[in-house]
C-alpha cells in the first residue's frame, strides 16, 4: 500500500469536512448554548455533584463515531461523487482505509477535547463547593483517563462497523442490514445490563470500575474485529456494490 497515496486522501478527506462552513456555523452555536447551560445546571447542583457522574455521557462516544463514519462514506453517494471517488487511481482498500482514518483523527480529537471540557467542569463544580484540591483534580485526571481510554478502545471496532453497514446497504448484502442495525442498537444498552448496584457504588466511592486489565483486553477485540470489517468493506466495495 502506498503510504503517501493514504495520507493524501486523509487529508483531502479531512479538508473536505472542514469546508462545511454553514453546518459549523449552528454546531458551534449549539455547543455554546449547551455550555452555558450546564455551567448553570452544574452550579445550581454543585452540593450533589458527583465526579464520576461527569464520565457517563462517555458512553454515547463510540455510538457517535459510528454515525461519522457512516455519513462519511454515505457523502460519496449523496453528493454524487461516488463515480469520481472510485475513480481515483487508488485501490479499494486505500479508499476504505482513508475514510476509516480520517474518522479515527475526527474522533480522536473530539475525545480529546470532551476530556479537556471534562476537567473543565470538575474544576469548576469542586469550586462551586468549595471542596477544589489540586491533589483530588490530579486523581480524576487519572481516573478520567483511564475511563476515557477504555471508552475509546470500541472506536477501531465502532467506526469499521459504520462503514460496513453502510457499503453493504449499498450491494447485494442489503438484507443483511436490518439485522445489523439491529445489532447496533441492541449494544446501545449493553452497558446497563450490569447490574444497578454495580454503578450505585461506583458513583457513591468516585471509583473508575475499568482497569488496565479491561483495557488490555478490549483492545485486541476492538482492533481484531475492526480488521475483519475493513476487509469485508473492501471485498464488498470491489465485487458487490451496485452502482
Amino acid at each position: 500500500m502506498d503510504t503517501n497515496a493514504l495520507l493524501y486522501l486523509v487529508k483531502d478527506e479531512l479538508k473536505r469536512r472542514k469546508n462545511k462552513k454553514d453546518h459549523a456555523k449552528w454546531w458551534l452555536f449549539y455547543l455554546a448554548a449547551g455550555i452555558v447551560l450546564l455551567l448553570a445546571v452544574t452550579a445550581y447542583f454543585a452540593d450533589k455533584f458527583r465526579p464520576i457522574g461527569l464520565l457517563f455521557f462517555t458512553f454515547g462516544f463510540p455510538y457517535m463515531a459510528f454515525i461519522l463514519t457512516y455519513s462519511m462514506v454515505k457523502r460519496e453517494w449523496k453528493n454524487g461523487t461516488l463515480g469520481w471517488w472510485l475513480s481515483l487511481p487508488y485501490s479499494r482498500s486505500t479508499l476504505i482505509l482513508s475514510k476509516y482514518a480520517a474518522s479515527l483523527c475526527v474522533v480522536f480529537l473530539i475525545f480529546t477535547a470532551a476530556w479537556l471540557a471534562t476537567l473543565f467542569f470538575y474544576v469548576y463544580a469542586t469550586i462551586w463547593q468549595g471542596s477544589f484540591e489540586v491533589a483530588g483534580l490530579l486523581s480524576f485526571m487519572s481516573g478520567s483517563s483511564v475511563w476515557y481510554l477504555f471508552v475509546f478502545a470500541a472506536i477501531p471496532f465502532m467506526n469499521a462497523f459504520g462503514l460496513f453497514i453502510f457499503i453493504a446497504g449499498q450491494s447485494r448484502l442489503k438484507p443483511l442490514t436490518p439485522l445489523l442495525w439491529m445489532i447496533y442498537g441492541l449494544s446501545g444498552n449493553a452497558i446497563f445490563w450490569l447490574p444497578h448496584e454495580y454503578w450505585n457504588t461506583h458513583i457513591e466511592t468516585g471509583s473508575i470500575p475499568f482497569g488496565p486489565y479491561a483495557f488490555a483486553i478490549a483492545v485486541p477485540i476492538s482492533v481484531g474485529l475492526a480488521v475483519i470489517l475493513l476487509l469485508c468493506s473492501t471485498v464488498t466495495l470491489k465485487k458487490d456494490v451496485v452502482l
